[in-house]
């Protein structure tokens, strides 16, 4: 924001993803407080995710847009390009680890407010939204999504209204059924990807593995921590708390090392 002095992981962030960029050949945008979404919606700093699939800047100059938030970290020498993996018309990641994590959950977002969430967009929108193999709702993340052209094109054509999809979801907040998560960009993009139609591959989960913090410190003090990370991973989404504050050491061997070497 104007006048907010910007956590070191704006620059940290940009630095490793303009790398990687540059090593595969491709452009690199950034866009430092964005306004696109102002006046589209009631939340909008949750919503200029979605700026390349209505800005001309964007889907007429390219075939295939990337968006990444600032806490994705390419691990050291990567080589393969994500552009290269042959996805339809969007590609995204799924959150497999939260798909069974919510269901230990009793309040907030956990199994029974997906189930809320999924049946208010069965009865609004007349989608089904997508189960695993054991019938638990799939989770999505919104924080490395790929565009192609046409997938940005039916986007256009068919995502619902950024406040109309708020507004419904709102209207559930003071319910105690669904928090605020539930109206903002991740599941936004989760339900429009089926209202729209849209054709989307899953994409291999080394494109976003996961470390976060997971349960209640033990008697070390120090909480367990949730790494999604295998010898596929190629992003590594840093969701751990004060990770913002981190410097560019810090974050390469998150990315890179085990949890062992970290100072947490």
């Amino acid at each position: 924001m104007p006048g907010k002095k910007m956590p070191p992981v704006v620059e940290v962030g940009k630095k490793f993803m303009s790398d990687y960029a540059e090593s595969i050949g491709a452009d690199y945008k950034f866009n430092l407080n964005p306004q696109w979404a102002q006046g589209k919606c009631s939340i909008p700093e949750y919503y200029n995710a979605f700026e390349p699939i209505y800005n001309p800047e964007y889907y007429e100059q390219y075939d295939n847009v990337l968006f990444c938030d600032l806490d994705i970290i390419p691990v050291d020498n990567l080589s393969e390009n994500i552009f290269e993996q042959g996805i339809e018309e969007v590609g995204i990641c799924r959150e497999k680890h939260k798909e069974k994590l919510r269901g230990d959950r009793i309040s907030g977002i956990n199994r029974r407010a997906d189930e809320i969430w999924a049946k208010l967009c069965k009865k609004i929108w007349n989608v089904d939204l997508p189960r695993n193999e054991r019938d638990i709702l799939k989770v999505f993340n919104s924080g490395v999504v790929l565009y192609t052209k046409k997938g940005m094109e039916k986007a256009r054509e068919g995502f619902v209204p950024f406040q109309e999809y708020i507004t419904k979801m709102s209207a559930n907040h003071g319910t105690g059924r669904l928090k605020r998560f539930y109206s903002i960009d991740q599941n936004y993009l989760h339900a429009m990807l089926h209202i729209a139609n849209i054709n989307y591959t899953e994409m291999n989960e080394g494109w976003n593995s996961y470390v976060h913090y997971h349960g209640q410190a033990g008697i070390t003090g120090k909480r367990p921590v949730w790494d999604c990370r295998t010898d596929e991973t190629k992003f590594v989404h840093v969701q751990l708390r004060n990770a913002d504050n981190q410097n560019y050491e810090w974050h390469r061997t998150v990315a890179n090392r085990p949890v062992s070497e970290w100072k947490l």
